[in-house]
């Protein structure tokens, strides 16, 4: 989409990215996969569906309500993969972060839930997590791999992976936090910052393509800011990411278009102005360009 557009119209988004706290980006995995695309709503983001990851059918997201479905993956390469995921290098310039998800799997094993991919560090390990390894301890690394308080915090744990769980990951300048079900599971020092620029974000699996969740994730959210004690428990009982005290409105103008996803593209909201209009005349819509990530 919009392959035109100038250097000034991304640089004009990516400044204020980093200026403010916000929910940069959400894959709630409700509706189905415009082909094999899942995009998340903020910043219209895709993610493939790669080496038979899925969408689940209706009622088996984390909810098991009628409309609530998640993402499935395997033991096999299964894999969602943000290969534009320069636009997280900027969220990330003050060196803090946090991720949340809701996580289900059939039994654990060397598995990595995500991982936003930084090539300049070794590793790739930009900002990565097992949670957990085979070993039922989690391991969050940022800034490269494996030193304990440079790059790493782990724990144990006794959880029962086989039923929904919701972890957040929090990294806010040397500090790092894990948490499981609202509760602090462990905090510590990693003094390696999150590196970047980071190129690829993987869910469900790391870079290898060899450490793919023997399950389900859902409701995957990233946020510019770390998150407060009470946004994690809000979080842990089901409150939906954009619902945290502090969360931008992402449709200001009120066009039907996710504000983030607009400013990708373009230096201001009034560029584009509804689902139904054909910007760049290429013969989809707007709304359509959204959906399919492009």
């Amino acid at each position: 989409l919009f392959t035109a557009r100038s250097l000034t119209a991304a640089a004009s988004f990516l400044a204020p990215a980093a200026a403010h706290a916000d929910l940069v980006a959400w894959w709630s995995f409700d509706s189905p996969p415009s082909g094999s695309v899942v995009t998340d709503s903020r910043a219209g983001l895709p993610g493939q569906l790669l080496a038979g990851a899925t969408i689940t059918d209706p009622s088996q997201g984390r909810t098991g309500t009628a409309s609530d479905r998640a993402s499935r993956f395997g033991v096999g390469n299964q894999r969602i993969r943000v290969t534009n995921a320069g636009y997280f290098t900027d969220a990330t310039a003050a060196n803090t972060l946090s991720v949340s998800f809701w996580i289900r799997q059939n039994a654990i094993r060397n598995s990595t839930p995500l991982s936003f991919v930084a090539p300049a560090t070794p590793g790739g390990r930009g900002f990565q997590a097992h949670a957990p390894w085979s070993n039922n301890i989690i391991y969050f690394d940022t800034g490269g791999c494996c030193t304990n308080d440079v790059h790493r915090v782990f724990a144990g744990t006794s959880t029962d992976w086989t039923q929904w769980r919701h972890v957040a990951l929090i990294k806010d300048g040397d500090s790092k936090l894990v948490y499981i079900d609202g509760g602090l599971l462990v905090s510590g020092i990693s003094t390696a910052p999150i590196s970047f620029p980071i190129t690829d974000l993987f869910i469900g699996n790391s870079p290898t393509t060899t450490e793919a969740v023997n399950g389900d994730i859902d409701d995957f959210a990233v946020f510019s800011h770390a998150l407060s004690d009470t946004d994690v428990a809000q979080l842990a009982t089901g409150a939906p990411p954009d619902s945290l005290p502090g969360v931008n409105p992402n449709d200001t103008d009120s066009d039907g278009l996710p504000d983030l996803w607009e400013l990708r593209f373009y230096p201001s909201l009034t560029e584009l102005t509804s689902p139904s209009a054909d910007r760049d005349d290429d013969g989809l819509t707007n709304g359509s360009e959204l959906a399919l990530g492009t």
